[in-house]
């Protein structure tokens, strides 16, 4: 399960596709995101059962390898919703995850998020925020033992756009 959420996310591609067979093509598209995100973030693209030692214990949390220019994680994720400022995704897969361990703790990440079938106006509305910043927020897949947050909850008060 992978979920985080970054403040000054920026939307670096966006490539529209079509997936499947040739009888029954769907369209798809591929956002490219780059952010900083908290370190805890590693432990999942890395796939361990502790998190990595990427960071000195110092009161600045500076990165451990300075040498160290990305990590390559092939992991994929499904996550629940997508949003990209006022930008609703009910599902995406995520992978292609590049990532940095940078001051403060904090991961420099790039990934790849893939959408089946968006809205035109969705795929215009990113086309509006292609090269801006905007927040982030990427929700993992539930556990079936988790306790699921109601809308009212998630919602911080912005206009969001509903697929």
């Amino acid at each position: 399960m992978l979920g985080f959420s970054a403040e000054q996310a920026k939307l670096t591609s966006i490539n529209v596709r079509t997936q499947g067979n040739e009888e029954s093509p769907v369209e798809a598209v591929d956002f490219k995101f780059e952010c900083v995100v908290g370190g805890a973030v590693a432990q999942p693209l890395l796939g361990t059962d502790e998190m990595p030692n990427l960071w000195h214990e110092n009161k600045d949390r500076d990165p451990l390898y300075t040498g160290l220019t990305s990590i390559i994680s092939w992991a994929a994720f499904s996550a629940d919703k997508l949003n990209f400022s006022a930008v609703r995704f009910k599902a995406a897969d995520l992978k292609k995850f590049s990532f940095k361990p940078v001051a403060g703790g904090k991961l420099e990440l790039t990934f790849t998020a893939s959408i089946t079938e968006p809205t035109d106006s969705q795929v215009n509305n990113m086309r509006h925020l292609l090269k801006g910043k905007a927040k982030l927020v990427v929700a993992a897949e539930r556990d079936l033992f988790d306790d699921p947050k109601s809308e009212e909850e998630e919602d911080d008060g912005q206009e969001k756009l509903d697929v």
